[in-house]
């Protein structure tokens, strides 16, 4: 369990189904979690899933956790989103640099032709 599991379970999930436990309620969700690799299933499904678990924590929990996945995939793609436009501006930032890298070459093999057309003296004499 996550704090937001755990505190769901404590504020909410025990004062609606008092007889609900720890171990029942990560039953019920670790269920639920590998019966929906590609789509969620129904509270129907999960009732079948979980015969010998009372109903009303059934549907307590799948109600919490069915708004939770649905919640958090929302979540992700905005988190997605948010990626997506960082990128963009790493790009243009990035393309500022090879424009600055490009001048630093430049530069650089302006310093070595001026340094080979004028003899060598002349670089070492700006360095010291």
């Amino acid at each position: 369990m996550d704090k937001i599991d755990h505190d769901w379970f404590n504020e909410y999930g025990r004062i609606s189904c008092p007889k609900l436990t720890h171990l029942e309620y990560e039953t019920i969700v670790d269920k639920l979690e590998n019966a929906s690799t590609r789509m969620l299933i129904s509270l129907d499904e999960a009732r079948t899933l979980l015969p010998n678990i009372d109903d009303s924590h059934i549907k307590i929990v799948y109600n919490f956790w069915n708004e939770r996945r649905t919640t958090r995939v929302d979540f992700l793609n905005l988190i997605s989103l948010s990626f997506v436009e960082q990128r963009k501006k790493l790009e243009f930032n990035t393309s500022d640099f090879e424009k600055s890298n490009i001048l630093t070459m430049f530069f650089f093999y302006l310093a070595i032709f001026w340094s080979h057309f004028f003899g060598f003296s002349f670089l070492l004499y700006q360095i010291n």
